[in-house]
């Protein structure tokens, strides 16, 4: 486990380890899954011309991006708004995406506080740019000594273990 020292010295936290990291984000990449699986169905913006799955799914995905992006990026936008609305939510009552919160970690600034409104946003937003940037900014965790993600350092938050509080 890593130990992180804020700016004040009688304050040590245990930075989350990769492993819950990654568990949290299977939760949270099957919740926005299955967010647009429903928002896919829905009737207001359902998809109604895309093409039928002929070929394996990376051709498939690339035929409607390409192809049928009229259909295609309002469902995406829609999907990735809710997602975003959510887990913005979740961050600001509980300091933590629904999986984080589900593994016991959550953020906190470095000074120990909780996060602020801004911070929350530039997290979630930098974070899911890391993720399009396939998930460069949270592989970074894997070489950076503090284990922390793009979206970390861009908000000035840790992503801590629940049980360690000030």
């Amino acid at each position: 486990i890593q130990h992180a020292a804020l700016n004040d010295p009688d304050i040590i936290v245990v930075v989350s380890p990769v492993w819950r990291r990654m568990l949290a984000d299977i939760f949270d990449g099957t919740l926005l899954a299955g967010l647009a699986s429903l928002l896919w169905a829905s009737p207001i913006i359902a998809p109604s011309r895309l093409p039928e799955r002929r070929f394996d799914w990376l051709d498939y995905a690339a035929d409607v991006v390409a192809d049928h992006h009229r259909e295609f990026y309002p469902w995406l936008l829609a999907s990735l708004t809710l997602h975003l609305t959510i887990t913005l939510l979740a961050r600001r009552v509980w300091s933590a995406s629904l999986g984080e919160r589900l593994v016991g970690i959550r953020l906190m600034t470095y000074d120990g506080d909780p996060v602020r409104p801004w911070q929350t946003l530039v997290h979630t937003v930098a974070y899911t740019i890391g993720w399009i940037l396939c998930g460069l900014g949270f592989l970074w965790v894997l070489i950076d000594p503090r284990r922390q993600t793009w979206a970390n350092y861009f908000s000035r938050t840790l992503l801590v273990r629940d049980s360690y509080q000030r």
